[in-house]
C-alpha cells in the first residue's frame, strides 16, 4: 500500500519467501522413489538432504522451513510466505494409487 505525503509517494515494502517447484516426494530413500537414470534416490541410504537428479525428500522440505524459522532476521522481515507450481513428484501417475499420493504430498506442503 502506498501512501501519499505532499508530492511523494512512500511505499511499504513487503518482503515474502518464495518457494517454487518443490517436487516432494514421500518416497525419496525407497523402491517407489522418482529419479533420474543413474540416481540413487531408490536406496535406504539415499542422503537425507536429496541429490541431484531426484525429487525432494520431506526430510529437506522439514529442515529447510525449520531453519528459516530460526532465522530471527527472516522471521521478523517476512510477510507473507508463497508456495508456488510443481509440489508434487515426477512419475506420480506410475504409483499404484496416483490420486491419494498427490492429496498426501498435496498435505504436507
Amino acid at each position: 500500500e502506498a501512501a501519499t505525503t505532499g508530492n511523494r509517494r512512500s511505499a511499504s515494502i513487503s518482503k515474502f519467501l518464495w518457494l517454487s517447484d518443490l517436487h516432494l516426494d514421500p518416497f525419496y530413500g525407497t523402491l517407489d522413489a522418482a529419479g533420474q537414470p543413474g540416481a540413487y534416490c531408490a536406496q535406504e541410504n539415499a542422503p537425507h538432504e536429496g541429490q541431484l537428479g531426484c525429487d525432494t525428500p520431506l526430510q529437506l522440505l522439514n529442515e529447510t522451513l525449520q531453519q528459516a524459522a530460526k532465522d530471527d532476521a527472516m522471521k521478523s522481515s517476512l510477510t507473507f510466505v508463497v508456495v508456488t507450481g510443481d509440489m508434487c513428484r515426477h512419475q506420480t501417475d506410475q504409483l499404484d494409487q496416483p490420486v491419494e499420493t498427490t492429496k498426501e504430498i498435496l498435505s504436507r506442503v
